[in-house]
């Protein structure tokens, strides 16, 4: 691949103003590593947007903004900017949160990786959590070698320089414009929780190689969690409101009908509810958000992602 290229970055945000200022800073130190900084505005209404303003000339000319008029979820903003991106002539396109926040050097591994790259694919950063001295991954991230699990990377240092991933989050998600052709955008009917796994497996099946990045760090806050241990096994269950917790037990249905998937998530599902409705607050909200997910990620049909 030709080493000139054009390495955008697209960030979506609502309501964070101050997460923002913080991750903008960040950016902003390493702006010679990168061509434009979009930042999608999902109808943010603290502020975001005198915040925007104030940092456009500390950018000279690399940021832009794609306000959305309503909020559209993760999914929805990250749909956007992406086209946005092509739109401008990206070649390479950075997917992340408002509030991960790249490494000092992080932007220069991921732009040296990307000029040795010779086949399109995906990268992803390694996304630790904040304040950690012993690095351990926002979410485990399962390894795969020759097309099989390998095992699973908890911390950083479970990770090679560069390893094959079965899926990558959006928190430092680095794709090449050619699979956007061929995978589409990602789905902006899953809103939040998900969308990324769902995009992760279309891009596989659509032939891509997904690599996690060990030296490209970003720090992400830790979502609340509780471990439950169940036959040998070790089961993370997120401590979600209730109205996340809908979309999460949707979307994963949605994803698990694309896979025949169907029963191990039901069967995952129905623990995590009744570890919800054992260790969580609001346990009657709870069980509404798990019957009314499992119920619509059952048995409506899954919109179709051209669909606005």
């Amino acid at each position: 691949m030709n080493k000139e290229f054009k390495f955008f970055v697209v960030i979506v945000t609502y309501n964070r103003k101050r997460d923002l200022e913080d991750t903008l800073n960040a950016f902003q130190e390493q702006l010679d590593a990168f061509d434009m900084l979009i930042v999608v505005d999902n109808c943010s209404s603290d502020g975001t947007d005198q915040l925007l303003d104030a940092f456009a000339p500390k950018y000279a000319g690399k940021l832009a903004v794609e306000q959305l008029i309503r909020n559209s979820g993760g999914a929805g903003g990250f749909k956007a900017g992406l086209a946005k991106a092509i739109e401008y002539g990206a070649d390479w396109i950075w997917l992340s949160d408002d509030d991960a926040i790249p490494a000092a050097n992080c932007m220069y591994v991921v732009r040296s990786q990307l000029s040795s790259t010779k086949v399109p694919c995906v990268y992803g950063a390694t996304a630790i959590e904040k304040d950690d001295d012993l690095e351990h991954l926002c979410w485990p991230v399962r390894i795969m070698q020759e097309g099989r699990y390998r095992n699973e990377a908890k911390k950083r240092a479970d990770l090679h320089q560069i390893d094959t991933a079965e899926m990558l989050p959006f928190l430092g998600f680095t794709i090449h414009k050619s699979w956007l052709a061929s995978a589409g955008l990602p789905n902006q009917h899953y809103f939040v929780s998900g969308d990324d796994r769902e995009y992760s497996l279309r891009l596989r099946r659509a032939g891509a190689s997904l690599y996690i990045l060990r030296d490209a760090v970003v720090t992400h806050p830790k979502t609340p969690r509780y471990i439950l241990s169940l036959f040998g096994r070790q089961i993370l269950c997120l401590r979600l409101a209730p109205w996340r917790r809908f979309y999460d037990v949707r979307n994963r249905l949605w994803t698990a009908r694309q896979t025949s998937g169907v029963l191990a998530t039901l069967i995952s599902l129905t623990i995590r509810m009744l570890a919800s409705l054992y260790y969580e607050e609001s346990k009657y909200e709870q069980l509404k958000a798990y019957t009314l997910g499992a119920y619509k990620g059952l048995f409506f049909p899954i919109p179709d992602r051209s669909d606005t």
